[in-house]
């Protein structure tokens, strides 16, 4: 597909390509399928222009290391799916929680050059399994509990995109 363009907070603007036709049809029906019964009336996929659903104002793109979630795995004593925290980019290879190093310095993933700016504070969400529903952990009070506080992941804000993928080399930048 052609690629369109997508605002930044920085100068200038961004190619993405768009989602494939059709697309948001075929979530609804996933979901219909899945959760028959249990929800009432076809779901919808929402979009709208210049809309991001967030939990932030700033166009961010949210980061969770993956070493993080496992020491969060250890504290719960289960397996803790990094899904759960519903991330743009899961990273591999840092020690726990080096992402909060990061904030006010620059990444760069693969060709793209990213501002990192705050820490991620966990909401209740994260309790929730992805793939049963069910509310089974209690992440953010184990975090306040264990770690005096209830982060986890860094946003990051696209100060010049380019090319990035899954396995990307994902490094820190001067500033």
């Amino acid at each position: 597909p052609a690629p369109r363009t997508v605002p930044t907070n920085g100068p200038g603007a961004r190619q993405a390509y768009p989602e494939p036709p059709g697309a948001g049809r075929a979530v609804d029906m996933l979901v219909s399928a899945r959760y028959a019964g249990d929800i009432k009336g076809p779901p919808k996929i929402l979009t709208g222009p210049c809309h991001r659903f967030s939990d932030v104002a700033r166009k961010v793109v949210s980061s969770i290391n993956l070493a993080s979630v496992r020491a969060i795995a250890d504290m719960v004593d289960r397996p803790v799916d990094p899904l759960r925290f519903r991330a743009n980019l899961y990273v591999e290879g840092w020690p726990a929680w080096h992402e909060f190093e990061l904030v006010d310095r620059n990444i760069t993933i693969g060709e793209t050059k990213l501002r990192v700016v705050k820490r991620i504070t966990r909401c209740a969400a994260v309790n929730v399994d992805p793939d049963t529903g069910a509310r089974d952990l209690s992440i953010p009070n184990t975090l306040m509990r264990r770690l005096g506080h209830n982060e986890c992941g860094i946003y990051a804000e696209v100060i010049d995109g380019g090319a990035s993928g899954a396995g990307a080399a994902v490094a820190a930048t001067e500033l």
